[in-house]
C-alpha cells in the first residue's frame, strides 16, 4: 500500500505543477468532507468508468444493437466479455535514398587540378544502411 500512496503523492505533485499551484488536489481521505461528498465522488467515478468502458466498446466496433444485447444479458446474469484480435502487416513499399557524408576530402594536384570526394550511403526506408 505504501508504494501506491507514493505513486499517488508523486502524481499529485505533477498535477500541482500542471495546475500552476492554483488548486491544491488531495486524496479524498485527506480532505474535509461530509458523507454526501463521498457519495457524490463515488457516483461521479462510477459514471466516469461506465462512460470510459462504453467508449472502449464503441471504439472496438460495438454497434447500438450489440450494446443493447449486452445490456439485456446483464439484466439476467453477470457477463464476461472475451476479446480476440488479429493484426496483419503487408509490405507497403521499398524506399531508398542516398545521403552524402558530412565530411569532404579535397585533393589538389598541379597536373589534374582540385578534386573533392565524399562518401554516399544508401539508406533504406527502415533506417538501416546498405
Amino acid at each position: 500500500m505504501a508504494s501506491f500512496e507514493a505513486r499517488v503523492a508523486e502524481s499529485l505533485e505533477v498535477l500541482k505543477r500542471l495546475l500552476h499551484n492554483e488548486k491544491d488536489p488531495v486524496l479524498a481521505e485527506d480532505a474535509q468532507h461530509s458523507y454526501r461528498d463521498k457519495f457524490g465522488l463515488v457516483d461521479f467515478m462510477t459514471l466516469s468508468t461506465i462512460a470510459a468502458l462504453f467508449n472502449v466498446l464503441c471504439s472496438l466496433g460495438a454497434s447500438d444493437a450489440d450494446l443493447t444485447k449486452m445490456k439485456e444479458w446483464s439484466s439476467k446474469r453477470s457477463v464476461t466479455l472475451r476479446f480476440s484480435g488479429l493484426q496483419n502487416c503487408t509490405f507497403d513499399r521499398k524506399e531508398e535514398h542516398e545521403e552524402k557524408s558530412a565530411s569532404t576530402s579535397v585533393h589538389e594536384s598541379t597536373l589534374f587540378g582540385t578534386s573533392k570526394s565524399f562518401t554516399v550511403t544508401k539508406v533504406r526506408f527502415d533506417g538501416t544502411t546498405l
